[in-house]
């Protein structure tokens, strides 16, 4: 279509056998590319965008650590010939955040969209990524990032000293680690088998029984408070320590623990008074 001015000097057929061509009235020409098409820059070619293909690279983490530079997607097809700066890709990485990913040549063939993330939770996520030709999004694929529990490591295990008939309150019983650096005392529940047949659950919140509290330096701690009825030999205390923090929701959750078949807990001392009373010269 001819719009504005007429142009002087032009005559003859303009051919626009892959796009609409319209001369405007500063004798520019301009293309109305068709919205199923893209432009390639480097080779100046129009393309359907259903002539690019992709899948989506399953991506593997641990909470709270970073990935560092991971493929999370690959395109094949015409657009690998002509990448430039204005192709970008677009990551939704299921978590509710979106970055950009980088858009490079593979040796192999095709393209490989790079970039990293750090998820805060373990879980299963579906991840999206959008080439972008132009402006234009070209290709969609989708994969899953599977992420796992960051590893609890146990600690030194110290069984209470006690004796028969007598409290002790929050005593540490049991020291574990997270490789998770946003870990908190509220993700986790320690079982303490106590060795008299019994057996407490302790959390971040301070209970009759003890709890689990934040370790200066680093780290974590069981506190327990009981009171045993009776003296204990050779019986078995341990503790085990669940993370239970919340995320994507399918992971495997990570646990500490150690025991003790060695545990006593002492006989209270026995004690008494003794005394005679007598008068002289009469029987007791």
């Amino acid at each position: 279509s001819i719009s504005g001015k007429a142009i002087a000097g032009i005559s003859g057929t303009i051919y626009a056998p892959s796009a609409l061509v319209s001369i405007t009235g500063n004798g520019q020409l301009s293309e109305a590319i068709d919205a199923d098409k893209v432009r390639l820059s480097g080779n100046g070619q129009l393309i359907d965008k259903g002539l690019i293909s992709g899948t989506g690279v399953p991506v593997s983490a641990t909470e709270g650590a970073n990935t560092g530079s991971i493929t999370v997607a690959k395109f094949y097809g015409t657009i690998a010939n002509g990448v430039n700066s204005n192709t970008t890709a677009l990551i939704d990485w299921g978590n509710g955040n979106v970055t950009d990913g980088t858009v490079s040549n593979d040796p192999n063939g095709g393209l490989d969209v790079v970039s990293n993330v750090t998820y805060a939770e373990e879980g299963s996520y579906t991840t999206t990524v959008n080439l972008v030709v132009q402006g234009v999004v070209t290709s969609t694929v989708s994969s899953t990032a599977t992420v796992a529990d960051a590893v609890l490591t146990a600690g030194t295990l110290t069984p209470p000293s006690a004796i028969e008939g007598q409290a002790f309150s929050n005593v540490t019983v049991f020291h574990f680690t997270d490789a998770d650096p946003a870990a908190t005392t509220a993700d986790y529940t320690a079982q303490v088998t106590l060795g008299d047949g019994n057996s407490v659950t302790l959390s971040s919140t301070p209970s009759a029984n003890g709890q689990i509290v934040a370790h200066t330096g680093g780290g974590f701690d069981v506190q327990l408070s009981h009171t045993y009825a009776e003296e204990l030999h050779n019986a078995t205390f341990g503790v085990t320590v669940t993370d239970n923090e919340g995320g994507g929701g399918t992971g495997t959750r990570s646990i500490a623990s150690a025991s003790t078949t060695t545990f006593s807990v002492a006989d209270a001392a026995l004690s008494g008074t003794a005394g005679l009373s007598a008068v002289e010269g009469t029987s007791t």
